[in-house]
């Protein structure tokens, strides 16, 4: 048997070298690759596999996640993590996840493969060994705990229970505790134990399966019969027997009158003189009865395939369209044709004479009333149609009717004694001839019976006859029957009475003569269909025996829950629920429902019933078809969850999704679609796309689609555009679709298309600002470097004639200003102002600038500051530029720095005694087109706000004296020491 295995890795090329390696070397393995976890669970979904090899690292559900997920449907299959991380946290928790294995990727690959395949081989085998453990163990407690059946454990050597279920014990009426305490000669009678013992070792040794109709001692002494079904087996350590106790004490009875009953029906049927024949409504022959042959000569089955012109001569084929269309007519008028119309037929013998017959027709109705069809008697009467034989003919069919027919008939004197009884009715009621004739009649009804018997004389007095009473009988051993009783008088030329025939036709088994009768009409149905009185099965089709894995003497007798779970999927008892659809069905309310059922051997499959009642000779009865529905529940199931899979990700594509005709037309849309273009579905489907086009777009977009219809392809590039919202707005958006093909032609396209409206905008803004930023360094970069180039050249020649220390002090700081352009530029070409944040000590940062940036003789005044978490370079240059405008352009001579908290964050204040900043330029200081020098340069207060903004932090010029710049700055940026 193949070894199914799927592998995992986001690595296509290991994929690939894995799958080559393993399959190489052992062709016992069948490799099964996806690229991702995502693509193995939808793999998992409709395939079975024996082991997962799956990677740990990989992109949106990784080794672990997918782990998880799998244990969460299927505990048992092998999962083997293959990946190159080497943690031990890893493989910890992959362990712990459920994991059967973890190997390190590496070393050599033959010997790495080698080591993967055997222990994906040991944890197959010992997956399949538990899992089908575990359906055994299952299938065991199932059929144990709710089997319908008694099941007993022996043990082969002493023969003492070992065990027995719940069943076992109801059926011989003792407890658990106390059957563990007998043994198989304590169950059964002494007179029988011999044998039984004989079929006990006979069994055993598997000469036999089955030992029918044993006797079985109950706990109070009574006796029932049961069919045993045993096997030897290993049971904890034992050999023991183990038995299936069928209780068919009952059945057996039934059956064994069944089939007495069917061999009487059987007689009658191939004995009648006459033949019964049914038409459908399109004239068509359904039934014959094999007394047809008799008539005419030819078989039953030469008979069915004949034409009406093969059956009767012109005249009398012309003469049945009349009768029949007669009675037809009748029907399609709504009138009633349930009174016998009869006529006379000559019909072709197969030794090639003809036949005289009397045929007698009436509709059939179903009980809502609805015509089915005829039912009709074929009569011989050749021997009537000649005057001198036709009272010979008339007594001696009457003498045949009398004595074979196959209901109860009595000849009835004036007083009311009989004076012939047939056959058939002594045999049914048990008495002999002379027991009967000459006593009144009224000594076969039920005691009960005798106001109901008045009724019905006084009845048959006034009218002369009785049609179809229903009354019961008594047989002579005290068994009560009904029976449908009919009364017709004979009368002489004066209308004098001379005698009446009456005609008992039993009912209590009608639903046997009915069950063969129409046999062979659902034998060969597709479909189980049974009959039941009540919840007991009467009888079954063939179909029923192999749906239910069951012989037909396991099945009739038996009521339907016995062949279904303790429990429905909705949560109810199945004996329950079953009653209820039964009754309902017998109460005239048909019933058609969702079933799970279970067969003889305990396994489940899904069912659609159908349960309808039907009347058959005044008994209702319920006609149940079930039709196995487990592969539909499936494909079902899946359709369902991948309908729900593939919906909520149509659904909820941040893309938008259409299908558009070849005309270009939409025909569906996902509610994305209609979120970007602010129409509701309605308003889209069915219009062309380009109504929603930009006018500039619209016949470059229908160019394309044309395009594609024309050539079967799609345009790989899309199309990107501008359409128009409802509110009249634009909106950005590129288009792409693949063809949509039914039975190979393409009848549209499936379409994605992408909002790139916010894109575009980002873009745009962050093109704006990128280009800005970079014209914003390079320029301050350009006007520093000059005056850093000054600074280097003047110490330089300062160098040879003064402190050496002091130029170069000056030339460390422009290099390191040179370093905090050349940062700065870089920063801003790839489109940001400040680098990696520090916590930083404001106040020694101050020092520290201080030194460079303002003489000595300036006040330089601190408060309380805080650490601040910030870009220590681009802070140097705020505080540079701050306190150099204080000096060089205010003139200042004192600058104070302090700082005031609240609750969201802190206010760092920064003011000088210098010159006050003009007023007409206070509100656009921080503007790039406005400088606080008298030569107009200097972009100083620009770069501060930048920076301060690109912090997150706020910077103002307060409208108070002397001049204050303040720095907002959020309570999370800082720290207070």
């Amino acid at each position: 048997m193949k070894i199914k295995i799927l592998l995992v890795d986001d690595n296509e090329p290991l994929l690939s070298v894995g799958s080559e390696y393993m399959e190489r070397d052992s062709p016992d393995l069948e490799i099964t690759t996806a690229s991702s976890a995502t693509a193995a669970l939808d793999l998992l979904a409709f395939k079975k596999f024996d082991a997962i090899i799956s990677d740990y690292q990989m992109p949106i559900i990784d080794g672990l996640e997918f782990l998880a997920r799998v244990r969460a449907k299927d505990d048992l299959i092998p999962f083997i993590i293959f990946t190159g991380k080497s943690r031990e946290e890893i493989a910890i928790n992959a362990l712990n996840l459920g994991a059967t294995h973890y190997v390190i990727k590496g070393g050599d690959p033959k010997s790495q493969y080698a080591e993967l395949i055997h222990i994906v081989r040991s944890s197959v085998e010992h997956f399949r060994e538990k899992k089908a453990l575990s359906e055994s163990e299952e299938r065991y407690r199932i059929v144990f705990e709710n089997a319908n059946d008694g099941i007993l454990m022996v043990d082969r050597v002493d023969r003492k229970v070992q065990s027995a279920n719940v069943r076992f014990c109801e059926m011989i009426g003792y407890t658990q505790e106390e059957l563990l305490k007998l043994s198989v000669a304590d169950m059964h009678p002494e007179e029988e134990l011999e044998n039984v013992l004989d079929l006990f070792e006979k069994q055993a040794r598997d000469e036999i399966r089955i030992a029918e109709r044993i006797p079985i001692l109950r706990k109070d002494g009574t006796i029932f019969y049961a069919d045993i079904s045993a096997a030897a087996i290993q049971w904890q350590g034992k050999d023991v027997q183990l038995g299936v106790i069928r209780d068919v004490t009952i059945r057996s009875e039934v059956e064994d009158a069944r089939r007495a009953r069917e061999e009487l029906y059987r007689l009658i049927a191939e004995n009648s003189s006459d033949v019964i024949f049914t038409l459908d409504m399109n004239m068509k022959r359904t039934f014959l009865s094999p007394s047809v042959e008799r008539l005419r000569g030819f078989t039953y089955e030469e008979s069915l395939a004949q034409s009406w012109e093969d059956v009767m001569t012109p005249d009398s084929l012309e003469r049945m369209i009349l009768f029949f269309g007669k009675g037809f007519e009748s029907i399609r008028k709504g009138e009633d044709f349930k009174q016998p119309i009869t006529t006379e037929l000559e019909m072709y013998h197969k030794e090639g004479h003809t036949v005289w017959t009397e045929v007698s027709a009436s509709a059939m109705y179903t009980k809502e009333g609805e015509p089915v069809g005829v039912l009709g008697i074929t009569r011989d009467i050749s021997n009537r149609k000649t005057t001198e034989g036709l009272m010979k003919d008339s007594e001696e069919r009457f003498r045949l009717f009398f004595s074979n027919a196959p209901v109860y008939c009595y000849m009835i004197a004036p007083d009311g004694k009989i004076l012939s009884v047939n056959k058939t009715a002594l045999d049914a009621l048990g008495y002999e001839e002379e027991e009967l004739v000459g006593k009144p009649l009224t000594t076969i009804y039920a005691p009960d019976e005798s106001d109901r018997v008045k009724d019905l004389v006084t009845k048959w007095k006034k009218t002369g006859d009785l049609r179809n009473e229903e009354i019961d009988i008594m047989t002579k051993d005290g068994t009560r029957r009904t029976v449908i009783l009919s009364v017709s008088s004979v009368t002489d030329n004066a209308g004098d009475l001379v005698h009446s025939i009456s005609i008992q036709r039993d009912i209590s088994d009608s639903v046997f003569q009915a069950a063969v009768r129409y046999k062979a009409l659902f034998e060969t149905a597709n479909d189980a269909i049974f009959l039941m009185r009540n919840d007991i099965f009467l009888e079954c089709n063939d179909k029923t025996l192999e749906m239910f894995g069951c012989t037909r003497e396991q099945i009739i007798g038996q009521p339907p829950y016995k062949f279904s779970p303790e429990m429905q999927p909705d949560g109810r008892g199945s004996m329950e629920k079953a009653m209820e659809k039964i009754n309902a069905a017998i109460a005239g309310d048909s019933q058609v429902f969702y079933w799970r059922h279970i067969q003889y051997d305990g396994t489940p499959f899904d069912a659609e019933v159908s349960l309808n009642a039907i009347e058959i000779e005044g008994e209702t009865l319920v006609q149940a078809l079930v039709r196995d529905i487990t592969n539909r529940m499936k494909i079902q199931k899946d359709l369902r969850e991948s309908e729900d899979r593939y919906r909520v990700l149509y659904e909820n594509l941040p893309d938008g999704v259409v299908g558009i005709d070849l005309e270009g037309r939409f025909t569906f849309c996902n509610n994305r679609i209609a979120e970007m273009w602010g129409y509701s579905e309605d308003e889209i489907i069915g219009e062309r796309l380009d109504i929603f086009l930009h006018p500039d777009y619209k016949e470059p977009a229908m160019r394309i689609f044309q395009k594609s219809a024309a050539e079967g392809k799609t345009q790989p590039e899309g199309f990107e555009g501008v359409g128009i919202r409802k509110n009249g707005s634009k909106i950005h958006f590129h288009l792409s679709s693949s063809l949509i093909y039914v039975d190979g032609k393409a009848v549209g396209f499936q379409t994605h298309i992408r909002d790139l409206s916010e894109w575009k905008d980002t873009q745009d803004q962050l093109k704006h600002q990128r280009e800005e930023l970079s014209r914003f360094a390079h320029t301050m970069a350009h006007d520093l470097r000059s005056n850093i180039h000054v600074i280097v050249g003047l110490s330089g020649l300062l160098h040879a004639q003064y402190n050496k220390k002091h130029t170069d002090d000056i030339i460390s700081i422009a290099n390191k200003m040179d370093s905090i352009l050349s940062k700065s530029i870089a920063l801003a070409d790839a489109g940001i102002i400040i680098g990696k944040k520090t916590l930083v000590n404001f106040e020694e940062l101050i020092k520290e600038v201080a030194v460079t940036s303002i003489p000595d003789d300036i006040s330089l005044e601190f408060g309380e500051l805080p650490l601040l978490n910030c870009d220590r370079a681009k802070m140097v240059q705020v505080v540079q530029n701050l306190l150099h405008n204080a000096y060089e352009h205010g003139k200042a001579t004192s600058i104070t720095i302090s700082s005031k908290q609240d609750k969201d964050g802190v206010s760092v204040m920064i003011a000088n005694d210098g010159i006050p900043i003009q007023e007409e330029i206070r509100e656009r200081v921080f503007e790039e087109s406005v400088s606080i020098r008298q030569d107009g340069g200097g972009l100083g207060l620009i770069i501060v706000k930048r920076i301060v903004e690109a912090h997150g932090w706020v910077i103002s010029l307060e409208q108070v004296q002397p001049t204050t710049f303040k720095i907002y700055i959020p309570i999370e940026a800082i720290q207070l020491g």
